[in-house]
């Protein structure tokens, strides 16, 4: 049972080869110095997908951000509040209270957003691998339709298998 797959792929093959005009061949010379170049680039781009989307920056700027912002705010509060002789009322502590609650809605909304802005960011480093791997020379493949194809097929889940994009390989 295990040679049926093989049998089907080498008589489609020959179908393919027989009905399709024989064989072809496809290949891109690659400059060696561009070689170099795509390693350094698949290295990096593989390590940014294995790794998790750093985003601890952002979202200590984002709320470091929002308290600048609610600074001159609350000091304007404390200085209306003190010209009008109620600095020490119940009403400023009313007033204080309801700007903590706006400071705290607010950084509360910004970290909500953190695990959107982090999903763009690989989405964006998925098209980056996607535009890359589009990118990349045609190797040498002969034979028929129907055997290269089976061979180009192989050639892409050894890649992607090797690469760690199918759970194994590194």
């Amino acid at each position: 049972m295990a040679a049926v797959l093989p049998i089907a792929l080498g008589a489609g093959s020959f179908l393919g080869g027989f009905l399709g005009g024989g064989d072809q061949t496809q290949s891109v010379a690659r400059n060696p110095a561009d070689a170099a170049l795509a390693q350094l680039l698949r290295r990096q781009l593989t390590a940014r997908m294995r790794g998790p989307v750093v985003t601890g920056g952002l979202k200590a700027s984002g709320v470091q951000n929002i308290n600048r912002a609610f600074s001159p705010i609350e000091q304007t509060l404390r200085n209306s509040l003190t010209a009008r002789g109620l600095s020490t009322s119940p009403v400023a502590g009313l007033a204080e209270g309801n700007l903590q609650i706006a400071r705290g809605a607010s950084i509360a909304d910004f970290l909500n957003q953190v695990p959107m802005i982090e999903r763009d960011l690989r989405n964006q480093d998925f098209s980056q691998v996607a535009n890359f791997v589009n990118a990349q020379p045609v190797t040498t493949l002969s034979g028929n339709r129907v055997g290269s194809g089976a061979q180009s097929v192989t050639t892409l889940l050894a890649y992607l298998a090797g690469s760690g994009a199918l759970g194994g390989g590194n």
